[in-house]
């Protein structure tokens, strides 16, 4: 069990150090980016980022709950059969439910919330392209 906890808590820390990631735009070379240079443009590219995060965050966290539960009832599915076929008793079940309900609505919860920052959300950036269109910028594509 110890060696269990110690794997997951790994996992965990993996999934965290991914979140890390970021993604930034591509300007297209307009009259407002040549006007203003790359400088301001990122100014107002972190403005806009830090305006979406904002917004968002009150779906995100929805989100992450919703996939929180799911993932947990997953999770609890898979460790009660997990202790029904190598387990030798009505507790090896009952411990499989439980670790893997726990396991599932933590990974479902990090996962989730982790998200957008490995892989930018599309909404995510759907707001910020507009946010920076309203400013007459134009972004041809992110990196």
């Amino acid at each position: 069990m110890i060696s269990t906890i110690k794997y997951f808590s790994s996992l965990l820390l993996v999934v965290i150090l991914f979140s890390c990631a970021s993604y930034s735009p591509i300007f297209d070379n307009n009259k407002k980016f040549i006007e203003v240079g790359p400088k301001v443009a990122n100014k107002e590219f972190e403005e806009c980022k830090k305006e979406a995060e904002n917004y968002l965050n009150q779906y995100k966290l929805k989100k992450a709950s919703n996939e929180a539960r799911r993932k947990a009832i997953i999770g609890g599915i898979f460790g009660g059969l997990w202790g029904l076929v190598f387990g030798n008793s009505t507790q090896s079940i009952i411990e499989g439910v439980v670790g893997g309900s726990i396991f599932g609505g933590l990974y479902g919860g990090i996962s989730s919330l982790g998200e957008d920052k490995i892989k930018p959300d599309e909404v995510k950036k759907n707001y910020i392209t507009r946010c920076l269109n309203r400013k007459d910028y134009e972004i041809i594509g992110w990196y």
